[in-house]
C-alpha cells in the first residue's frame, strides 16, 4: 500500500501557516473501539454530488438539518474473538456489526484504520455467505488527519457469493477537503473535518471484468467518536445507489467505554517480567465475560480472545514464548468499561 499525504502536509504547513491553529485533527481517540455502538438514522433523501464537491473548503457550515429520518441501524464494535469467521481474518482486532447481521473486520493501529475482510449471511435455502477477503487491506483513514491531508491505497483480494468466486483489485482516494460547522436534525458540531473518498474496484470473474465505483464523504467531529454524518454515492456495474445517515447521538470523547477506565478494579500482571515463554496471570475482582486482548508499543493486538473471568488470580493459557521481547498492555474490557496493565516480556 502507498501513502502520499506528505507532500500535502508539507505544503499546507508551508502556505497556510495562519489557518493551522484553527483546524481540527482527527486521532486514534475519534475512532470506534471494542465495546462502543452507533445508532444512526438512514435518510429518505438522495444526495446531491455537484453540491457536495462544491462545498469543499475552510470554515464551512454544512447544514442538513432537514434530513428525513427513514429507518434505523445500528452498530456494535466486538472482539473478533469468537465471531464465526474469525479465522478467516486473523488480522482483525475489531469486528463492526450491524443490525442486517453484516460483519465487517477491521484492523485498527497505532496511525490507521483499514478494514481487512466482510462477510454478510444471505437468505435462502440452503443459506449463504457473501465474503470479501483482502490479501491488501483497504485503508479507511490514516491518523492523525486533518485539512487538506491525503492518501491513495491500492487493495486487492478474492471474494465469494452463492459458490462462485471473484478476484478484485482497487484503490481509493482520500482527502480532507474542508473542515467547519455540521448542522443535523439532532445537533450542531464543530469542529469537524470531512473527508472526500473515491474508491473505484474492478471485480474478474473468470475473466470478464466489472467495474464498481463508490463517491462517499465522512463528517468526524475531533470532539466525538465515530462518524457524524455519512453521505455516498456508489454504482454497483450496473445501477446506481446513494445513502445518507447521520448519528443519532454522538459520543462525545472521554464519555465513553475506551475512556472509562475501571479504577475500582485495577488489574496486576504476574511475574512481571514474564521470561521465557511462562503463561500471563493476572488479579481480577469481578467475575464474568470479558474481552481480553494484548496489545505491543505499536498499537497492534498480537493475542484477543474471549473468556470468562473468576474473582482472584485468572491464566492466560497462550503462552509468550512467540512473543517478541518488549512492553506490551494487557487491556480487559468488561461491562463497556476497560481495564488496562503493562507488562514486560523477555524471551
Amino acid at each position: 500500500m502507498k501513502h502520499l499525504s506528505t507532500l500535502l502536509k508539507t505544503l499546507t504547513c508551508c502556505i497556510l501557516p495562519q489557518m493551522a491553529g484553527a483546524q481540527s485533527t482527527i486521532k486514534i481517540e475519534n475512532i470506534p473501539v471494542v465495546g462502543d455502538s452507533a445508532h444512526v438514522k438512514v435518510c429518505a433523501e438522495n444526495i446531491d454530488v455537484a453540491a457536495l464537491k462544491a462545498s469543499a473548503g475552510t470554515m464551512k457550515m454544512w447544514d442538513f438539518s432537514g434530513l428525513t429520518a427513514r429507518n434505523d441501524i445500528k452498530f456494535k464494535f466486538l472482539n473478533p474473538a469468537g465471531s464465526f469467521w474469525e479465522n478467516d481474518y486473523p488480522g482483525s482486532n475489531i469486528l463492526g456489526l450491524s443490525d442486517e447481521n453484516a460483519h465487517s473486520y477491521y484492523k485498527l493501529g497505532a496511525n490507521s484504520l483499514s478494514i481487512v475482510g466482510q462477510a454478510l449471511p444471505l437468505p435462502g435455502t440452503p443459506p449463504d455467505t457473501a465474503k470479501l477477503n483482502y490479501n491488501n487491506e483497504e485503508l479507511i483513514i490514516d491518523l492523525p488527519f486533518t485539512y487538506m491531508d491525503a492518501d491513495r491505497d491500492s487493495f486487492e483480494g478474492t471474494g465469494t457469493v452463492k459458490g462462485f468466486g471473484i478476484k478484485f483489485t482497487g484503490f481509493v482516494d482520500i482527502k480532507a477537503d474542508g473542515y467547519g460547522t455540521l448542522k443535523t436534525p439532532v445537533g450542531t458540531y464543530d469542529n469537524v473535518i470531512r473527508y472526500a473518498m473515491r474508491r473505484e474496484q474492478y471485480n474478474d470473474f473468470f475473466g470478464n471484468i466489472t467495474t464498481q465505483t463508490k463517491d462517499q464523504w465522512i463528517w468526524i467531529s475531533s470532539d466525538h467518536k465515530y462518524w457524524i454524518m455519512l453521505q455516498e454515492s456508489v454504482f454497483d456495474g450496473f445501477n446506481t445507489s446513494s445513502l445518507v445517515w447521520y448519528n443519532q447521538d454522538p459520543e462525545r470523547i472521554g464519555t465513553g467505554a475506551a475512556i472509562k477506565k475501571t479504577v475500582d478494579n485495577p488489574i496486576r500482571v504476574f511475574p512481571n517480567p514474564v521470561i521465557n515463554g511462562q503463561n500471563l496471570n493476572f488479579s481480577w475482582n469481578a467475575p464474568g465475560t470479558a474481552a481480553i486482548q494484548i496489545m505491543d508499543q505499536t498499537g497492534q493486538v498480537v493475542h484477543s480472545e474471549i473468556k470468562d473471568l473468576q474473582s482472584g488470580v485468572n491464566m492466560l493459557e497462550t503462552g509468550t514464548k512467540n512473543f517478541r521481547n518488549g512492553i506490551y498492555s494487557l487491556i480487559i474490557t468488561n461491562n463497556q468499561k476497560i481495564s488496562q496493565s503493562k507488562f514486560v516480556i523477555l524471551n
